[in-house]
């Protein structure tokens, strides 16, 4: 199915599939209004890219998966340098494949370089990490795959416009990988953070936004507030939006200057 999949992102058949898909979605809608920050960060997210990629922004994808984000960015940047990462073996092989104009590195990243084990999710690749992210009676295989800093990959002539991190609870650590980067590039980051993800690993949420807010002067949003011109996040807001009914699966990270 993932194999499939990839060979529709970056045809006019995924974005008619995603709104058939949607629109199979209502009842789900309909049945839990609460969530509807969840059912609605999708949209926001592409309002967001087309908002902060011009034509010729460079961009990193962390958690590359099957490329969705990915083609969204060649068609928004042709004119940028794109970088993606992904650890699976397979995965990797068919990006390659489908953006031969993209720089992809098989490889996990993480805080500190070396060789670790990576478990795939075989019911839902997406859901595949340095741990194992498991739900009921999910089963994963194991790959060896070399880690390694996005500090250390990315040369430090390159610049950075827009860092996107999805991999599944290890995106502080992804972070901490990335201090120069951070740093130098200031790019903006949009990021994954769950409570279950987090816990994965250990880290309490307020790490995640202590490491934005205090160590790299950025200001913390929902996608949903950003692109309706809101408020930054408190620390508080933070917290209570991993909290059900949740207000967002996915944050944004903008430098404040």
């Amino acid at each position: 199915m993932d194999y499939l999949k990839h060979l529709i992102i970056r045809t006019p058949l995924y974005g008619a599939l995603s709104r058939v898909r949607y629109a199979m979605n209502f009842w789900k809608r309909k049945k839990h209004p609460e969530l509807h920050h969840i059912h609605d960060e999708p949209a926001h997210i592409d309002s967001l890219l087309r908002r902060v990629v011009s034509e010729s922004t460079n961009c990193v994808d962390v958690g590359c998966h099957l490329g969705s984000v990915l083609a969204q960015v060649l068609r928004l940047a042709p004119k940028g340098e794109h970088v993606a990462f992904e650890a699976l073996p397979q995965k990797a092989t068919w990006l390659r494949r489908r953006f031969p104009e993209v720089t992809v590195h098989q490889v996990a990243l993480s805080d500190a370089p070396g060789e670790i084990t990576f478990y795939e999710n075989l019911q839902r690749s997406g859901f595949s990490g340095m741990t194992p992210h498991q739900y009921h009676d999910e089963q994963f295989r194991e790959h060896l795959v070399r880690c390694d800093c996005l500090d250390n990959l990315l040369p430090a002539t390159y610049r950075a416009g827009f860092l996107k991190v999805d991999v599944e609870g290890a995106e502080l650590k992804v972070l901490q990988g990335a201090e120069r980067v951070l740093r130098e590039s200031r790019p903006v980051v949009l990021f994954e953070c769950t409570y279950s993800g987090l816990s994965q690993y250990g880290i309490p949420p307020k790490a995640m936004y202590q490491f934005f807010m205090e160590q790299h002067a950025y200001d913390v949003y929902t996608v949903e507030d950003w692109v309706k011109s809101g408020a930054p996040l408190s620390q508080t807001e933070f917290v209570d939006a991993l909290v059900y009914p949740f207000r967002a699966f996915n944050f944004l990270a903008v430098p404040r200057e």
